[in-house]
């Protein structure tokens, strides 16, 4: 909800729009009593925001161009502008105008200023006291744009008027731009009726004196009124060389505008719709006093992103577990097929034709095959060096060779060969089986014996046998 107070020169009037409707609130006189009625009056809305609209007489305007420059330039000529123009009130803005349609097409700028600033001083004061919410400080000359009949938003030039409750409000469109505005006060009672052709004339000769019109120009005045006021505006508003006037119904605007019908003769209901729609452009209030309504701008941005952030949490969360129901229903759909290849399996090793052997047997079968493998390699190598042993002594022929693993002993290998010494010379018998002995310890027997003859090696025997041991770690 927003909280909109309307400031004219006597009063201050609060009222609240909620989703399209507006509801009035209480009246503050403009005095001290008032001023401490409103501080109270606050307390118990210090969470609602807050637009000022003024509506007083003291106003300001002057036409300006701009030179093309950049936006820090810009920004830097229209703060000496506004300091110039409107020296002595911290309540002024500059309304862009666009580009000058000739010439060196310099920027149109409107200086605004509520030149009287102790009439709103007080006013801002009790709201910066009670720490409120204040969105902008805008003025009735701002929203009349607004209330324009669409047939007219294109005339060159229009004077628009109407009644609030301050007075009479004339202001002056040049091609659908503000240029002028201007409030003319009624005593208490007076009836704006008799009183409107006269303020009409006085606002012509302004603008002419100002070059805004030609003193040929006819100006066309839209009169915003109830159906009655505007069949008495008839009598005493007649066209002539340099006016037209165009009646506009009020409640046609009512209706547009999507609010019951107006039980008073002003157009304050449509400028209070406009004032809690406009949040963002020209406003007259100085930053410091809007320092609530950033900090609530910055609350909602950081809102925002949180929800942002939140919002994709949920989605990615969502896409997870849809991503993971669309891979279970695609288990589920391939689990009938998966079930019936086990089954196929299992039916094909039932129908094999089962081992006459245990498995424990066949394992100890393998495992043996694979011990006697390996040590096939080490007594290749035991036999190899033996024949290089036996191959140093030709002159002994070796008619037979055999040998034995023994059984636990590891690799333990016993050799056993049967060998002809005929060859040699009868004197060197002993000595060369003395020498092929000698060879085969060279080659990692550990042991070496002389078998036949049974005590030793007789130089008449031509043949004799010999043992010899080759432990596992020798090789």
């Amino acid at each position: 909800m927003s909280v909109l107070l309307y400031l004219e020169a006597e009063s201050l009037r609060a009222w609240f729009w909620r989703r399209g409707r507006l509801s009035a609130g209480p009246r503050f006189p403009a005095n001290e009593t008032g001023q401490h009625d409103f501080s109270a009056w606050l307390e118990g809305h210090r969470d609602e925001r807050f637009t000022l609209l003024a509506d007083v007489v003291d106003e300001a305007f002057q036409l300006e161009t701009l030179p093309r420059a950049s936006r820090a330039d810009r920004r830097a000529m229209i703060a000496r502008k506004l300091e110039q123009f409107a020296e002595g009130t911290p309540f002024c803005c500059a309304i862009g105008l666009g580009r000058e349609r000739q010439g060196e097409r310099g920027e149109r700028i409107l200086l605004a200023a509520l030149s009287r600033s102790a009439q709103l001083e007080d006013w801002l004061r009790t709201l910066r006291a009670a720490e409120a919410c204040l969105v902008a400080l805008l003025t009735s000359a701002q929203l009349v744009a607004a209330l324009r009949p669409r047939a007219l938003r294109d005339a060159p030039r229009l004077l628009l008027v109407c009644l609030t409750p301050a007075g009479i409000r004339q202001t002056f469109f040049e091609q659908g731009r503000l240029r002028f505005s201007r409030l003319a006060t009624l005593a208490n009672g007076e009836d704006w009726i008799p009183r409107l052709p006269y303020e009409v004339r006085k606002t012509q000769q302004y603008l002419a004196a100002q070059h805004a019109l030609t003193r040929r120009e006819v100006l066309p005045v839209a009169l915003l009124a109830t159906h009655s006021d505007l069949q008495a505006l008839n009598l005493v508003c007649a066209d002539d060389e340099t006016l037209h006037y165009i009646g506009v119904d009020l409640a046609e605007g009512f209706r547009a505008a999507g609010l019951p019908a107006a039980t008073e003769a002003n157009a304050l209901p449509l400028l209070l719709r406009e004032a809690a729609r406009s949040s963002r452009g020209p406003q007259f209030a100085p930053e410091t006093d809007r320092a609530g309504f950033r900090e609530h701008q910055l609350r909602r941005a950081a809102l925002a992103i949180g929800f942002a952030v939140f919002a994709g949490g949920l989605a990615f969360t969502a896409n997870n577990l849809n991503d993971t129901e669309r891979l279970a229903d695609a288990a589920e759909a391939q689990e009938p097929g998966t079930r019936a290849l086990e089954q196929r399996l299992a039916g094909e090793l039932a129908s094999l034709d089962r081992s006459p052997f245990p498995p424990a047997a066949l394992q100890a079968a393998l495992s043996s095959l694979a011990r006697n493998e390996a040590r096939t390699g080490e007594l290749a190598a035991s036999l190899l060096r033996a024949s290089h042993a036996l191959d140093r002594h030709r002159d002994i022929s070796l008619e037979k060779l055999s040998w034995t693993l023994l059984p636990g002993r590891g690799s333990e290998l016993l050799l056993s060969a049967d060998l002809d010494a005929a060859a040699s010379r009868d004197a060197g018998k002993l000595t060369a089986v003395e020498d092929l002995i000698a060879s085969l310890r060279e080659s990692g027997a550990s042991e070496v014996d002389v078998l036949k003859p049974a005590s030793s090696v007789d130089s008449t025997a031509d043949r004799f046998s010999l043992r010899a041991r080759y432990p596992g770690e020798a090789r």
